[in-house]
């Protein structure tokens, strides 16, 4: 018998043993080939195990990239979400306040309004009676009427008390937007008339739509379809409206300054229908400037924008994909071509609630990693919306600028103990929110929970 060992870097990783009946099978140059198929099946074996080891590797290192993707796109969404969420109460807070303070003198007015007409008509009625019954007024009284102009008096003191109610039922009518918009105090689901959050949202906007010494009126056409009620967050849909209705905007004034648009056809067509019984879909298109391809796949990306330094944040419609994708579990695209305008679509189930269970109890079972949807216009032409990215340059310069402000606001930082530094971040939640985000991920295994 022959055995010989499979060693490799001074381990022994086997045997390889041969063996005959008789005892004089085997000689030395036998030994010595066993030997060398030995080594080289030692040194094969320890190939596969490192080969086995470096896939490992590699698999484990691919599965680390998508959690630091992950863990940015997290960042990214922790951001744009608290700012939409700090933005969206304030905003809310101070709607909600104006219209209450508008509110109450409104009403007074408007209720008094009906009583003074009625005072007025009687007074009126009086004076006909007067003037019926005494043709000829004394010379005295008829001066004075002579002065005061009675008969244009009598002929504008309605139309002048109409003029009133008209002017006050468009203030209510814009006070009721304004709480329309904010629903400051409507943080669950309800069910609603997704009209009424696009009317509101116009009569907010109804100031950028008149016209002006540089500009023409924008026209909007209307197209609603009979809608049922649609189970889901208002507000927050309000404020894609506004998104989407104020990026159009921009776009027909950009337009018309650069003379792409004839003056008189700067116009914004909203069309509703309801789709498949299931959902519904908002349509909101302008005939502006348009936008090419690529501009489309990244408008979604926080701060990315095309406007002017000081007119935008880049934040729009980052926030409007987390509403209505993320929050409502909807759908948004967008299709345009460089000078034949630029048209969204917004597509929101009618029961969210029950979307929102369903992705709840798949993503039990699912992998946390986000995918991205498909980039190739549909047979349409619309473009689906693709999740939110945020280049490592754009983040550090966010949190460069992030810290700048905070030592803006708190100059002692540098000298600061850790609790002390707490204290300033509790006091910039957006910031500290940030850091936790980004920590959670790199030192909890599961950064689910934190996050929940």
């Amino acid at each position: 018998m022959i055995c010989v060992p499979l060693r490799a870097k001074e381990r022994v990783l086997g045997a390889i043993a041969i063996g005959a009946d008789k005892t004089d099978s085997y000689k030395a140059e036998h030994l010595k080939l066993v030997s060398i198929f030995a080594s080289q099946s030692a040194i094969a074996i320890d190939k596969a195990v490192l080969y086995e080891q470096s896939t490992q590797a590699a698999v484990q290192a691919k599965a680390q990239t998508q959690r630091l993707q992950q863990a940015l796109h997290e960042l990214q969404l922790a951001q744009t979400q608290l700012i939409q969420s700090e933005k969206m109460s304030s905003l809310g807070q101070l709607i909600a306040g104006v219209a209450h303070e508008i509110n109450n003198p409104v009403n007074f007015i408007c209720g008094n309004l009906r009583y003074v007409a009625e005072y007025a008509q009687d007074l009126l009625h009086l004076l006909e009676k007067y003037q019926k019954f005494l043709p000829v007024a004394p010379p005295e009284l008829e001066s004075e009427l002579d002065n005061i102009d009675l008969e244009f008096i009598m002929q504008d003191l309605p139309k002048l008390l109409d003029s009133m109610k008209l002017g006050t039922s468009r203030i209510v009518e814009i006070v009721q937007s304004l709480k329309n918009f904010s629903r400051h105090d409507e943080a669950e689901m309800k069910a609603v008339n997704i009209h009424d959050g696009i009317d509101g949202t116009l009569m907010i906007l109804h100031h950028r739509l008149k016209a002006d010494v540089h500009r023409p009126a924008i026209e909007i056409v209307k197209d609603y379809a009979k809608l049922p009620l649609i189970e889901c967050y208002p507000g927050q849909l309000n404020q894609v409206f506004m998104n989407v209705l104020a990026n159009a905007i921009d776009a027909l004034e950009e337009g018309m300054g650069n003379e792409e648009i004839s003056p008189p056809t700067a116009r914004i067509i909203i069309r509703t229908k309801v789709l498949d019984h299931h959902s519904v879909v908002i349509r909101i298109a302008d005939n502006g400037p348009g936008m090419k391809e690529e501009i489309i796949h990244r408008i979604y990306d926080p701060f990315f924008t095309t406007k002017d330094v000081g007119k935008g944040t880049g934040l729009g419609m980052a926030i409007s994909y987390q509403i209505v994708v993320d929050k409502h579990g909807g759908i948004l695209k967008c299709r345009s071509q460089p000078g034949e305008g630029t048209e969204f679509w917004i597509q929101i189930p009618v029961n969210c609630a029950m979307v929102d269970a369903a992705e709840e109890q798949n993503s039990t079972s699912t992998s946390p990693i986000t995918t991205e949807s498909s980039s190739t216009p549909d047979a349409d032409g619309f473009i689906a919306s693709t999740v939110p990215m945020l280049k490592p340059t754009d983040l550090l310069i966010c949190h460069t600028q992030l810290i700048q402000r905070l030592s803006q606001h708190s100059p002692e930082v540098e000298a600061a103990s850790p609790d002390q530094i707490y204290q300033m971040f509790q006091r910039h939640p957006i910031s500290l929110k940030l850091y936790a985000t980004l920590l959670s991920w790199f030192c909890c295994s599961n950064p689910t929970q934190i996050r929940h």
